[in-house]
Protein backbone atom coordinates (compact mmCIF):
# COMPACT_ATOMS: atom_id res chain seq x y z
CA UNK A 1 0.00 0.00 0.00
CA UNK A 2 0.86 3.82 0.33
CA UNK A 3 2.21 3.53 3.61
CA UNK A 4 4.51 1.05 2.52
CA UNK A 5 5.61 2.44 -0.31
CA UNK A 6 6.52 5.64 1.71
CA UNK A 7 8.30 3.42 4.42
CA UNK A 8 10.47 1.99 1.34
CA UNK A 9 11.24 5.41 -0.37
CA UNK A 10 12.44 6.69 3.37
CA UNK A 11 14.55 4.19 3.85
CA UNK A 12 16.26 4.08 0.16
CA UNK A 13 17.06 7.81 1.16
CA UNK A 14 18.35 7.15 4.18
CA UNK A 15 20.83 4.39 2.50
CA UNK A 16 21.50 6.54 -0.11
CA UNK A 17 22.65 9.68 1.93
CA UNK A 18 24.57 7.00 4.26
CA UNK A 19 26.42 5.91 0.91
CA UNK A 20 27.13 9.54 0.38
CA UNK A 21 28.32 10.79 3.85
CA UNK A 22 30.42 7.58 3.76
CA UNK A 23 32.01 9.20 -0.01
CA UNK A 24 32.44 12.49 0.90
CA UNK A 25 34.03 11.81 4.19
CA UNK A 26 36.82 9.09 2.73
CA UNK A 27 37.63 11.73 0.33
CA UNK A 28 38.12 14.13 2.99
CA UNK A 29 40.10 12.00 5.52
CA UNK A 30 42.22 10.29 2.59
CA UNK A 31 43.59 14.27 1.58
CA UNK A 32 45.16 16.03 4.53
CA UNK A 33 48.04 16.71 2.33
CA UNK A 34 45.93 18.67 0.19
CA UNK A 35 44.91 21.40 2.53
CA UNK A 36 46.82 23.93 1.45
CA UNK A 37 50.08 24.89 4.07
CA UNK A 38 48.42 28.38 5.32
CA UNK A 39 45.15 26.94 5.70
CA UNK A 40 47.16 24.19 8.17
CA UNK A 41 48.49 27.20 9.40
CA UNK A 42 46.03 28.79 10.62
CA UNK A 43 43.96 25.62 12.12
CA UNK A 44 47.21 24.99 13.76
CA UNK A 45 47.05 28.58 15.35
CA UNK A 46 43.44 27.65 16.27
CA UNK A 47 44.16 25.10 17.83
CA UNK A 48 46.58 26.36 20.27
CA UNK A 49 44.62 29.55 20.71
CA UNK A 50 41.86 27.10 21.69
CA UNK A 51 44.37 25.21 24.02
CA UNK A 52 45.61 28.16 25.34
CA UNK A 53 43.02 30.06 26.37
CA UNK A 54 40.85 26.92 27.59
CA UNK A 55 43.86 23.97 28.76
CA UNK A 56 42.79 21.01 30.12
CA UNK A 57 44.78 19.78 32.84
CA UNK A 58 44.54 16.33 35.38
CA UNK A 59 43.33 19.00 38.03
CA UNK A 60 41.02 20.92 35.60
CA UNK A 61 39.37 17.75 34.95
CA UNK A 62 36.39 17.38 37.25
CA UNK A 63 34.91 20.88 36.27
CA UNK A 64 34.81 19.48 32.81
CA UNK A 65 33.00 16.27 33.25
CA UNK A 66 30.89 18.13 35.69
CA UNK A 67 29.45 20.89 33.24
CA UNK A 68 29.53 17.44 30.55
CA UNK A 69 27.69 15.63 32.76
CA UNK A 70 25.28 18.59 33.46
CA UNK A 71 24.46 19.01 30.00
CA UNK A 72 23.54 15.45 29.77
CA UNK A 73 21.03 15.25 31.99
CA UNK A 74 19.69 18.68 31.43
CA UNK A 75 19.21 17.23 27.88
CA UNK A 76 17.58 13.98 29.00
CA UNK A 77 15.38 15.84 31.10
CA UNK A 78 13.91 17.84 28.12
CA UNK A 79 13.30 14.30 26.06
CA UNK A 80 11.45 12.97 29.55
CA UNK A 81 9.14 16.15 29.48
CA UNK A 82 8.79 15.89 25.95
CA UNK A 83 7.31 12.49 26.92
CA UNK A 84 5.21 13.46 28.85
CA UNK A 85 3.80 16.60 27.03
CA UNK A 86 2.93 13.44 24.27
CA UNK A 87 1.19 11.04 26.57
CA UNK A 88 -0.89 13.73 27.72
CA UNK A 89 -1.77 14.68 23.61
CA UNK A 90 -2.54 10.86 23.86
CA UNK A 91 -4.99 10.74 26.10
CA UNK A 92 -6.83 13.47 25.35
CA UNK A 93 -7.42 12.80 21.54
CA UNK A 94 -8.25 9.16 23.09
CA UNK A 95 -10.67 11.12 25.16
CA UNK A 96 -12.24 12.51 22.28
CA UNK A 97 -12.24 9.25 20.46
CA UNK A 98 -13.79 7.94 23.28
CA UNK A 99 -16.65 10.65 23.12
CA UNK A 100 -17.16 10.77 19.54
CA UNK A 101 -17.07 6.31 18.79
CA UNK A 102 -18.75 5.54 22.34
CA UNK A 103 -18.40 2.05 23.75
CA UNK A 104 -18.18 -0.13 21.04
CA UNK A 105 -15.47 1.87 19.52
CA UNK A 106 -13.45 -0.62 17.37
CA UNK A 107 -16.69 -1.45 15.71
CA UNK A 108 -18.58 1.49 15.89
CA UNK A 109 -15.63 3.49 14.24
CA UNK A 110 -14.90 1.10 11.34
CA UNK A 111 -18.69 1.73 10.96
CA UNK A 112 -18.81 5.16 10.68
CA UNK A 113 -15.50 5.32 8.52
CA UNK A 114 -16.95 2.73 5.70
CA UNK A 115 -20.47 5.49 5.82
CA UNK A 116 -17.90 8.65 5.61
CA UNK A 117 -20.39 10.06 8.08
CA UNK A 118 -19.83 13.57 9.62
CA UNK A 119 -18.14 11.32 12.75
CA UNK A 120 -15.63 9.68 10.05
CA UNK A 121 -14.28 13.63 9.18
CA UNK A 122 -13.22 14.30 12.55
CA UNK A 123 -12.36 10.64 13.57
CA UNK A 124 -9.71 10.23 10.59
CA UNK A 125 -7.46 13.21 11.39
CA UNK A 126 -7.15 12.40 15.55
CA UNK A 127 -6.23 9.20 14.28
CA UNK A 128 -3.56 10.47 11.87
CA UNK A 129 -2.84 12.71 14.85
CA UNK A 130 -2.64 9.63 17.31
CA UNK A 131 -0.37 7.93 15.27
CA UNK A 132 2.13 10.90 14.94
CA UNK A 133 2.59 11.15 18.75
CA UNK A 134 2.85 7.63 19.08
CA UNK A 135 5.84 7.73 16.65
CA UNK A 136 7.11 10.47 18.32
CA UNK A 137 6.89 8.61 21.66
CA UNK A 138 8.86 5.69 19.75
CA UNK A 139 11.37 7.96 18.52
CA UNK A 140 12.08 9.93 21.97
CA UNK A 141 12.67 6.29 23.56
CA UNK A 142 15.22 5.53 21.39
CA UNK A 143 16.79 9.00 22.00
CA UNK A 144 16.35 8.80 25.82
CA UNK A 145 18.22 5.36 25.64
CA UNK A 146 21.56 7.14 23.72
CA UNK A 147 20.80 9.94 26.16
CA UNK A 148 20.90 7.76 29.54
CA UNK A 149 24.14 5.85 28.05
CA UNK A 150 25.53 9.20 27.71
CA UNK A 151 25.04 10.63 31.14
CA UNK A 152 26.39 6.88 32.50
CA UNK A 153 29.86 7.29 30.45
CA UNK A 154 29.90 10.54 32.29
CA UNK A 155 29.27 9.51 35.30
CA UNK A 156 32.01 7.17 35.17
CA UNK A 157 34.33 9.93 34.00
CA UNK A 158 33.07 11.62 37.27
CA UNK A 159 35.33 8.41 38.83
CA UNK A 160 38.19 8.93 36.39
CA UNK A 161 38.14 12.59 36.80
CA UNK A 162 38.51 11.74 41.09
CA UNK A 163 41.76 10.06 40.50
CA UNK A 164 42.91 11.96 37.90
CA UNK A 165 46.12 12.75 39.87
CA UNK A 166 47.46 9.30 39.86
CA UNK A 167 48.99 7.39 37.25
CA UNK A 168 45.55 5.41 36.30
CA UNK A 169 44.85 4.37 32.73
CA UNK A 170 41.24 5.60 32.82
CA UNK A 171 42.33 9.20 34.04
CA UNK A 172 45.29 9.25 30.80
CA UNK A 173 42.22 7.88 28.58
CA UNK A 174 39.75 10.88 29.43
CA UNK A 175 42.47 13.10 29.70
CA UNK A 176 43.11 11.74 25.68
CA UNK A 177 39.33 11.67 24.88
CA UNK A 178 38.96 15.84 26.50
CA UNK A 179 42.12 16.75 23.93
CA UNK A 180 40.46 15.61 21.21
CA UNK A 181 37.14 17.03 22.21
CA UNK A 182 38.54 20.12 22.37
CA UNK A 183 40.72 20.04 18.94
CA UNK A 184 37.11 18.99 17.11
CA UNK A 185 35.42 21.74 18.39
CA UNK A 186 38.18 24.35 17.79
CA UNK A 187 39.85 23.00 14.48
CA UNK A 188 36.78 20.66 13.21
CA UNK A 189 34.54 23.12 13.73
CA UNK A 190 36.31 25.83 12.09
CA UNK A 191 37.25 23.20 8.95
CA UNK A 192 34.25 22.38 8.11
CA UNK A 193 31.81 25.20 9.16
CA UNK A 194 33.67 27.53 7.29
CA UNK A 195 35.44 25.58 4.10
CA UNK A 196 33.84 21.62 3.84
CA UNK A 197 30.72 22.23 4.02
CA UNK A 198 29.75 25.89 2.73
CA UNK A 199 31.78 24.57 -0.31
CA UNK A 200 28.95 21.43 0.05
CA UNK A 201 25.97 23.18 -0.42
CA UNK A 202 26.38 26.04 -3.26
CA UNK A 203 29.43 24.50 -5.27
CA UNK A 204 28.72 26.79 -8.09
CA UNK A 205 30.18 29.53 -5.57
CA UNK A 206 33.68 28.07 -5.00
CA UNK A 207 34.10 26.80 -8.62
CA UNK A 208 32.98 23.33 -8.18
CA UNK A 209 30.17 22.86 -11.35
CA UNK A 210 29.48 25.17 -13.60
CA UNK A 211 26.05 25.70 -12.67
CA UNK A 212 23.73 25.90 -9.96
CA UNK A 213 22.04 22.24 -8.60
CA UNK A 214 19.06 22.37 -9.36
CA UNK A 215 16.55 22.45 -5.85
CA UNK A 216 16.20 18.72 -5.92
CA UNK A 217 20.06 17.98 -6.36
CA UNK A 218 20.58 20.86 -3.45
CA UNK A 219 18.64 19.27 -0.68
CA UNK A 220 21.14 16.09 -0.64
CA UNK A 221 23.49 18.48 -0.53
CA UNK A 222 22.26 20.46 2.38
CA UNK A 223 21.92 17.23 4.56
CA UNK A 224 25.08 16.00 3.97
CA UNK A 225 26.47 19.13 5.18
CA UNK A 226 24.86 18.84 8.12
CA UNK A 227 25.79 15.27 8.78
CA UNK A 228 29.53 16.02 8.61
CA UNK A 229 28.92 19.20 10.40
CA UNK A 230 27.60 17.21 13.04
CA UNK A 231 30.28 14.37 12.85
CA UNK A 232 33.21 17.21 13.22
CA UNK A 233 30.94 18.70 16.29
CA UNK A 234 30.88 14.84 17.72
CA UNK A 235 27.06 16.08 18.40
CA UNK A 236 24.61 13.07 17.50
CA UNK A 237 21.44 13.93 15.89
CA UNK A 238 18.23 14.62 18.82
CA UNK A 239 14.88 14.68 18.22
CA UNK A 240 14.99 18.10 16.48
CA UNK A 241 15.54 16.46 13.86
CA UNK A 242 14.46 12.72 14.22
CA UNK A 243 14.57 12.18 10.35
CA UNK A 244 18.41 12.21 10.74
CA UNK A 245 18.65 10.10 13.60
CA UNK A 246 19.53 7.21 11.62
CA UNK A 247 23.41 8.34 10.02
CA UNK A 248 24.02 8.78 14.09
CA UNK A 249 26.04 5.56 14.21
CA UNK A 250 27.94 6.67 11.30
CA UNK A 251 28.80 9.75 13.21
CA UNK A 252 29.68 7.64 16.53
CA UNK A 253 31.79 5.01 13.95
CA UNK A 254 33.74 8.31 12.46
CA UNK A 255 34.65 10.26 15.26
CA UNK A 256 38.01 8.96 16.13
CA UNK A 257 38.87 8.98 12.78
CA UNK A 258 37.86 12.73 11.82
CA UNK A 259 39.85 13.73 15.12
CA UNK A 260 43.30 12.30 13.86
CA UNK A 261 43.17 13.97 10.45
CA UNK A 262 42.30 17.25 12.81
CA UNK A 263 45.22 16.80 13.92
CA UNK A 264 46.71 16.19 11.28
CA UNK A 265 45.94 18.92 9.41
CA UNK A 266 46.66 21.01 12.80
CA UNK A 267 50.43 20.31 12.50
CA UNK A 268 51.59 22.72 10.28
CA UNK A 269 55.22 23.01 9.70
CA UNK A 270 56.38 26.32 9.67
CA UNK A 271 59.16 25.86 7.18
CA UNK A 272 57.09 23.95 4.61
CA UNK A 273 56.45 25.75 1.03
CA UNK A 274 53.88 23.84 -0.17
CA UNK A 275 52.45 23.69 -3.77
CA UNK A 276 49.79 26.59 -4.59
CA UNK A 277 46.24 26.42 -4.58
CA UNK A 278 44.81 26.73 -8.08
CA UNK A 279 42.04 28.77 -7.87
CA UNK A 280 39.59 29.34 -10.67
CA UNK A 281 39.91 33.29 -11.77
CA UNK A 282 36.18 34.11 -11.37
CA UNK A 283 36.13 32.25 -7.86
CA UNK A 284 39.19 34.43 -7.26
CA UNK A 285 37.29 37.92 -8.51
CA UNK A 286 34.11 37.01 -6.53
CA UNK A 287 35.87 36.63 -3.42
CA UNK A 288 38.49 39.57 -3.91
CA UNK A 289 35.18 41.22 -4.12
CA UNK A 290 33.65 40.20 -1.22
CA UNK A 291 36.57 40.81 1.23
CA UNK A 292 36.43 44.20 -0.46
CA UNK A 293 32.82 44.82 0.81
CA UNK A 294 33.33 43.08 3.74
CA UNK A 295 36.17 45.69 5.16
CA UNK A 296 34.43 48.73 3.67
CA UNK A 297 30.76 47.88 5.66
CA UNK A 298 32.66 46.48 8.74
CA UNK A 299 35.62 49.39 8.77
CA UNK A 300 34.25 51.29 11.75
CA UNK A 301 33.41 48.28 13.25
CA UNK A 302 36.58 47.07 12.90
CA UNK A 303 38.31 49.91 13.90
CA UNK A 304 36.48 50.15 17.38
CA UNK A 305 37.58 46.32 18.19
CA UNK A 306 41.28 46.98 17.51
CA UNK A 307 41.38 50.04 20.00
CA UNK A 308 40.20 47.53 22.49
CA UNK A 309 43.38 45.69 21.59
CA UNK A 310 46.81 46.17 23.68
CA UNK A 311 49.24 48.46 22.12
CA UNK A 312 51.59 45.57 20.48
CA UNK A 313 53.61 46.14 17.02
CA UNK A 314 51.40 43.85 15.36
CA UNK A 315 48.53 45.46 16.96
CA UNK A 316 49.39 48.47 15.40
CA UNK A 317 50.37 46.77 12.18
CA UNK A 318 46.96 45.94 11.70
CA UNK A 319 45.38 49.21 12.76
CA UNK A 320 47.27 50.55 10.15
CA UNK A 321 46.14 48.23 7.86
CA UNK A 322 42.76 48.21 8.89
CA UNK A 323 42.89 52.18 8.53
CA UNK A 324 44.21 51.88 4.96
CA UNK A 325 42.21 49.26 3.72
CA UNK A 326 39.07 51.37 4.58
CA UNK A 327 40.64 54.50 3.06
CA UNK A 328 37.99 54.66 0.13
CA UNK A 329 34.78 54.07 2.31
CA UNK A 330 32.65 57.08 2.66
CA UNK A 331 30.99 58.12 5.45
CA UNK A 332 27.81 56.04 5.17
CA UNK A 333 30.34 53.13 4.97
CA UNK A 334 29.35 51.97 1.52
CA UNK A 335 32.43 53.22 0.05
CA UNK A 336 32.93 55.96 -2.34
CA UNK A 337 31.84 56.04 -6.14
Amino acid sequence: GGGADARGDAALQKWSMLVLSQRALGNILAAPDDVPVPFQSIFSNVRHQMTQKFPITADGLMDVVYETLKEQLLVAKATIDEQIKNYDKIDDIESELSQTLGDGRSQRASTTLARGGRSAEHVQPKVAELDMYIQSLRANVDDLQSQLQQVSQATRDMGAAMDAGGSGGSARELLEKQANHQISVAVGGFFFLRFVCPSIMTPEVYGLVAAAPQRDARKPLILLAKVLQNLSNGVPFGSKEAHMRDLNHFISENMLKVNRFFRAVSDANPDAEGTPTKIPDDVKQWALHYVAHFLLTNHERMEAELEQLAYTDDADRLRAWVADAGGGASADGKGKA
